[in-house]
């Protein structure tokens, strides 16, 4: 089952509307009655098209759905997903991805179309990811230097006080001239 469902189409008239020749749907999922993930998924001809719209296709999102959001989760968690069927190329997906004004936006090139939902509970939702027994050991015996060993066991005063620090400066300069006469 999944966590992503579409939204009634209507939620994205205004972007048909404005961009005739992108397909647009929306999907949602739902953190709790009043939180929510929002995706919108715009399908795109071809990279030249890309290219010319992310931009204002992501302003106009902006203006018109992210400001009418309340709820501070909500309006953080809004997620663009631009599918191309083809490869683009890498300047252009580094631009549009490492661009997060406004919201995150997600480049599904090659797309191999796979259902959508799926894809958006996977790889926003990390819904593939499955957690298992560790075959880490509960109890990691950790293994010292032998400088630290000789700082836990010098027993030096860890006050504030003058000969407090003094002490400390003490076995520090020592270190370093040991490590000068290469005895360490």
């Amino acid at each position: 089952m999944n966590n992503f469902i579409e939204v009634n189409a209507k939620q994205v008239e205004f972007l048909s509307t404005e961009f005739p020749d992108v397909n647009f749907k929306l999907f949602q999922s739902y953190i709790n009655h009043s939180a929510y993930f929002s995706v919108f998924y715009c399908t795109l001809a071809d990279e030249i098209l890309l290219q010319q719209l992310w931009k204002r296709i992501n302003n106009l999102i902006s203006i018109e759905y992210q400001t009418q959001i309340e709820d501070d989760f909500t309006r953080w968690n809004i997620y663009l997903v631009f599918s191309i069927p083809m490869k683009i190329s890498n300047s252009l997906k580094y631009l549009i991805e490492n661009d997060t004004y406004f919201m995150r936006k997600i480049i599904n090139d090659c797309n191999d179309k796979k259902e959508i939902a799926s894809y958006l509970d996977n790889y926003i939702l990390g819904k593939d990811i499955f957690f298992g027994p560790s075959d880490i050991p509960k109890e990691v015996e950790i293994q010292y230097s032998q400088i630290t060993l000789d700082l836990l066991s010098a027993d030096l005063p860890l006050n504030r006080s003058q000969e407090s620090q003094k002490a400390r400066d003490e076995w520090l300069n020592g270190l370093f001239q040991g490590a000068d006469s290469n005895e360490i």
